[in-house]
Parts: C-alpha cells; structure tokens; sequence
C-alpha cells in the first residue's frame, strides 16, 4: 500500500517523541493494537517522518521468541559493525570458550549501550513486541535507562498486539521515563472517514455504495479493508487466511477456534476449560497457537477471535456435528448460569435451538421476563421461528405464542402480532381464548390503521363467543375507539364510551364488594 491514511494523532504524539530525541533527550512510546489495525504499518510511517538519521530494528518473530537475543540481533549486529564499537563485536564474536563463557548480559547490555552513544542520536522501532524475548527487552528497557541516567538521546517506539510483554514494557519503561516523555497509544479501528479514504486510494474506481459496504464489513481494520478491496468484497480470501494461519496447529487449536467462532463472544479462560472439558494448561496451549498466528486474542483473561470475518470464515468451516455439539455445550451451560439475565437467556435460547434441543419452555421463561422488550426485533423474530417450529396445537405453543402477540405490541410490532392472533384464533380449543385471540387481532390491525379488518375481526370475535360480561365490555370500548376514529358520525362512538366507562366502573364496585364479602366472611 502506497501512501498513508488516518492515524493522525497518534503519529503526532510519535512525532512528540522521536522529536524530543532529536532535541537531546530520551522517549519512548508502545503501540498496542490488535492483528491488523495496522502497527507495523504506522511504526514504519513515523520512522519516516522522525528527525533521527540512525534508525535500529528490533524485531519479533513467534518461532524465535525462547532464543536469548534473537530478537535484537540485528540491532546488535548493526552496531557491532559500526567502526568505533570493536568491544561489542568482540563480544558477540568471540571464539575462544573462556570469553564466550563471559558472554553475559549484562557486558552485551552495556557494550551496546557505549556503541549507540558513539552513533549518536537514535530511534530504535520495536516490533511484534509480543514475540519477543526476555533477553531482548531487558536490553531495551537497559538501552532506556542508560540513555536517561546519563543525560544522552534516544527514541524507542515500540508496537505490538495485547500481551504481557507490552504491559512490561510499558510499566518498566514508567519506572524509568516522567510521563511527558512516555506514550502508550491504543489503535482502535480507523474512524468512517478514514477508512473510506483508505479504500478510495486502493481502488479508485469503487462506488460509494460499494466503499461503505466494505468500510462497515472490515471493523475499521487497514488489513481488513485491502483485503476485501482486493477481493472485491468476497468471503474467500478470509477463508483462505484462515486456514493458512491454522497451518501446523495442533487439533486441539481447531476445536477452541471452533468453539469460539460458534461462541461468537470473548469466553473467560475458566468458562472456555469448562465448555472443553480441558485441564488449564491444554487451553492455555492452544491459545497460544490461535493468539500466535494472529487468528485470536487474549487480554484480562479473555479470549476471543480477532476480527468478525475470522468467525464468519471459521464459523463455515466447523463440521455439522462438531458445530451441533458446541451448540449444545454452550445453551446448556449459558442456562446454567443465566439466572434471570435475559441477554443471557436470550443467548442460551439461540444456542439450544441450534443445535435442535428442546427449546418452547427456555422460549416461554425468557418471553415472560418483566425486561423481554430488551430482547428487541431480532429475539422477537427468534421466539417466532421456535414456535412455529414446535407442535402447534400443543399448549405450551399455544401459550407461547400469546405471549409472543404481546411482546411483538410491546415492541410497536403490530403486524406480527396480529399474525399470531389470528393463528391463536384458528388453534385455541374453546370459543372464549379464540375470541379474545381476535379481539386482539382487531387490536392490532387498528394500530396498524387498518379500520375495515379491525372491524371484521370484532365482528368475528363477537359472534365467537357471548356472555362474558367483561369481555362484552372489551368489545365496547374497542368499538367506541373504532367509531372515534374513523370516518363517519362520531355520536355513536362518544355514547358506547360513555357507557362502557360507566359499566367498567360498576363491574368494578361490583367485584371490590364481592371480596370485601369474601374477607368478612
């Protein structure tokens, strides 16, 4: 990618740093983003953009991360070649056995200390600070602290993905460094703006329709986002990633990357055990494959995949019967846990459908809660798949799908809600549930400003059933408000208002004396 798009504050605070290098003094700075926000990407830019003509690397790399120095031996290798540093390559070179014996870090610490003062003013760029090893980031943090102890300059930028290497990094540099002399940015995804400019400037041709699309399929990921543009927006080139990153894992990466891509959310590391059936230590290794090759991430004791294309993809790819027992695994323990949460019952609903188990009494628990409407449009349209999944004469349909009516008004779903009504009205077996099932349904077609079958469904309801004092009064009132509402006379409309009001009220009196009996009696 040529060019450079977005990111304008954080290479503004990098420019604050290189720039206090520059001017004699000694900063630093750890960016942390996930696989893909681009660090690498923005490391590189400000290196660019530095007033420090001696620039050094040190880099990480996954299979090299338990080799002593491996990470900065370029760095070392560099400033052993510098023509004034013979006591650094004499140590990193040393043939006979007594001096390579003497070989410690502490005299490699400081050799390449004494070697990058002779240099000059300096930027060191760290990256993939998670891969690297111990030896290597202690002889950042001592490059550090010598410069600051002994009044000289340098830079250190530093980039890397969630880990406990750049949380050390960052707290041992803190030790070290005043604060205004040290950065730790978060790189989130590119803002909308951004990141439609970065897709016009790969492929200039892209409508705006289109660019917006592969904006909001990307997350704001830079990687993300070529890498739709590249494939004009299609699924494969995820899938492809995928399965190249998985390559050479172990099976037990598989089924955790199945677990999470079925999952669809960050897991607890205990919770991801459990649902595994796994000692600590075969998670924890497993994690370490999937966070290695970039296809998860890990921090505060969660875990989750790193992008949703990931788990679109992965999701795909997860075998019919392995994805129906992860299902299985996750309703059964999110049910057992949930209490009266109703996201988290809402979720355990999702997953026991899925994988075929028993679900109209979860249904009926969950669209009962006093706090359903949070379960919005997509639980509503959940509960209604369930139901006409299930025995539609069976009771406990019959009651589900009541209470589906009610919570499809509660959510200003009219028509679904009429829709269930009139299946009620056909299916409930005595005459009184079957009219009150249409007095709904009038209900709803009314909200739907739908007066001609509002007033058909009454009708019907009417000569469904007769009798029932307050469900004739129900009737009344629902037809005062279609008398009012609509376009004729409104005289007939204002009388039945009246009147049912005042029937109401003695219904009322009637009842409060009938218990007021009951007590004395």
């Amino acid at each position: 990618m040529s060019g450079f798009v977005g990111r304008q504050d954080e290479l503004a605070e990098l420019g604050e740093i290189t720039g206090a290098a520059a001017a004699g003094q000694v900063a630093a700075a750890v960016v942390v983003g996930e696989p893909g926000s681009g660090k690498s990407r923005l490391l590189a830019e400000a290196a660019g953009r530095a007033p420090l003509s001696n620039r050094f690397r040190v880099v990480g790399y996954e299979p090299e991360r338990e080799v002593p120095l491996a990470a900065a031996s370029d760095l070392l290798l560099a400033l052993a070649a510098s023509p004034a540093t013979h006591g650094l390559e004499a140590l990193l070179f040393a043939d006979d056995r007594e001096d390579a014996a003497a070989l410690q870090p502490l005299r490699i610490f400081e050799s390449a200390h004494r070697a990058l003062r002779m240099v000059g003013p300096a930027l060191v760029l760290v990256d993939d600070v998670q891969w690297i090893d111990e030896l290597s980031l202690a002889i950042c943090h001592y490059l550090v602290r010598a410069a600051h102890d002994r009044g000289e300059s340098l830079a250190l930028i530093a980039g890397g993905r969630p880990s406990g290497t750049s949380i050390a990094l960052v707290e041992s540099l803190a030790q070290v460094l005043p604060p205004e002399h040290l950065r730790r940015l978060e790189l989130g995804p590119l803002a909308s703006g951004e990141a439609l400019e970065l897709v016009g400037m790969l492929e200039p041709g892209l409508s705006q329709g289109a660019a917006r699309e592969v904006v909001a399929r990307s997350g704001g990921s830079p990687f993300w986002l070529e890498a739709l543009v590249r494939t004009a927006g299609g699924e494969v080139d995820a899938g492809r990633l995928v399965t190249a990153r998985l390559r050479g894992a172990s099976g037990d990466a598989g089924g955790l990357l199945a677990l999470l891509a079925v999952a669809g959310r960050p897991l607890a590391f205990d919770d991801a055990a459990e649902l595994k059936g796994w000692e600590m230590s075969r998670l924890e290794q497993a994690l370490r494959e999937l966070v290695s090759r970039g296809v998860a991430v890990d921090s505060g004791g969660r875990v989750w995949l790193a992008h949703d294309l990931i788990r679109v993809a992965a999701a795909g790819e997860v075998p019919e019967e392995q994805r129906l027992d992860v299902h299985r695994r996750l309703g059964n323990w999110l049910m057992r846990s949930a209490g009266n949460d109703v996201r988290r019952l809402r979720e355990a609903l999702a997953h026991r459908h899925a994988a075929g188990l028993p679900s109209v009494d979860v249904a009926d628990r969950l669209v009962r809660s006093p706090q359903r409407t949070l379960l919005g449009e997509e639980g509503l349209a959940l509960l209604v798949e369930i139901a006409d999944e299930s025995e539609s004469s069976a009771q406990s349909v019959l009651m589900l799908n009541e209470q589906i009516a009610a919570l499809a008004t509660d959510l200003a779903r009219h028509d679904v809600a009429l829709e269930r009504s009139l299946l009620l009205a056909e299916r409930w077996p005595d005459s009184l549930r079957r009219a009150r099932a249409l007095l709904d349904g009038a209900r709803s077609a009314f909200a739907l400003d739908d007066l001609d079958r509002a007033s058909g469904y009454l009708a019907r309801a009417r000569a469904t059933h007769a009798g029932d004092e307050l469900l004739d009064l129900e009737f009344d009132v629902q037809q005062a408000a279609l008398d009012l509402w609509g376009a004729g006379p409104k005289e007939r409309g204002r009388a039945l208002a009246h009147e049912a009001v005042e029937r109401g009220r003695r219904l009322y009196e009637s009842d409060e004396r009938s218990r007021d009996d009951g007590a004395g009696g």
